[in-house]
């Protein structure tokens, strides 16, 4: 298909090509390299580089049918820890803390991945997102649980 060169109200024309249905145009566009000169083409692609997402796995709570504060785990100066938490438990009640230097663990809040809702007291089983920025540790603490077990399972994303 050739390029239509449409006129404009004052007799401007433009290497344009119009679409399917007539309304609108592709502009042809070109492209070059670092340089400023050598075109990017098929034969010449532009530059890529592939990143990675550095993720750990951590395991807060396995099984657990005890309340109390779980293992704690590093960080690893991570900035995001993203949380599954499920069971058989019919009922409980969790927080997920951490910790800067001290030894004492604050209880962390975090957004419900499913309504985007704001908890610091998770009681229902999900995915959850908590900013663990600049923090050493984080733990699961294991308020109340009845009825089966939980697990906190999740990834640390940097």
């Amino acid at each position: 298909m050739g390029y239509k060169f449409p006129v404009d109200a004052n007799g401007k024309a433009g290497a344009v090509r119009p679409t399917a249905d007539g309304n609108n145009f592709f502009i042809p566009t070109v492209m070059y390299g670092a340089d400023g000169v050598t075109v990017i083409s098929s034969t010449n692609p532009f530059p890529t580089s592939l990143s990675t997402c550095n993720v750990e796995q951590v395991i807060l709570a396995t099984n657990s049918l005890v309340t109390g504060p779980q293992s704690p785990q590093p960080t690893n100066s991570m900035r995001t820890l993203v949380v599954e938490v499920y069971g058989t438990a019919s009922s409980f009640n969790i927080e997920i803390q951490g910790r800067l230097d001290s030894t004492t663990y604050y209880p962390l809040t975090g957004v419900n991945l499913n309504g985007l809702s704001s908890v610091q007291s998770i009681t229902s089983f999900g995915l959850y997102k908590f900013d663990v920025t600049g923090l050493v540790n984080v733990l699961g603490y294991i308020n109340e649980v009845s009825g089966g077990n939980i697990n906190i399972i999740g990834n640390l994303v940097a």
